[in-house]
């Protein structure tokens, strides 16, 4: 069997900054600036299990292996929260000779919003962008 076990530990800051015209009745722009620090931990592990190999390997059976592995993140900032997502697998070698082998994988996954996606200072300069939203409320015609 195989372990492997690890951390990471990840500290951001991001600042942005636009100009908000629609303020002012002059012409003079008026910037808005807005941070989005965030710090993530995670912790992680991964166990490889051979079931059986050469020692014990007959026709169509040479060797099984399995994979166990887990995944944990904390976020901290603007938005927080914790995720965890398993993953195992297996790979199932049927004749060395010939290369066949059946392999398969069942996991989650996750990403977490970068900061342009949820500061609201940046959202708020690409509203303006997001084409689809115009026609959120209107009612199809027959």
């Amino acid at each position: 069997m195989k372990l492997a076990i690890g951390a990471t530990y990840i500290s951001n800051s991001v600042t942005f900054t636009r100009f908000d015209a629609s303020s002012a009745p002059t012409l003079a722009v008026t910037p808005v600036t807005g941070s989005e620090p965030y710090n993530v931990w995670a912790t992680f592990a991964q166990l490889n299990v051979p079931v059986f190999g050469d020692s014990n390997a007959i026709p169509f059976f040479r060797r099984l292996e399995v994979e166990l592995s887990w995944r944990h993140d904390q976020y901290h900032g603007s938005l927080s929260g914790p995720t965890s997502n398993p993953k195992v697998g297996m790979t199932w070698l049927l004749d060395e000779n010939a290369g066949l082998s059946l392999r398969g994988s069942w996991g989650t996954s996750f990403r977490f919003a970068n900061a342009g996606e949820y500061s609201p200072v940046f959202s708020t300069a690409l509203t303006g962008f997001d084409t689809p939203s115009q026609f959120a409320n209107s009612t199809p015609t027959a």
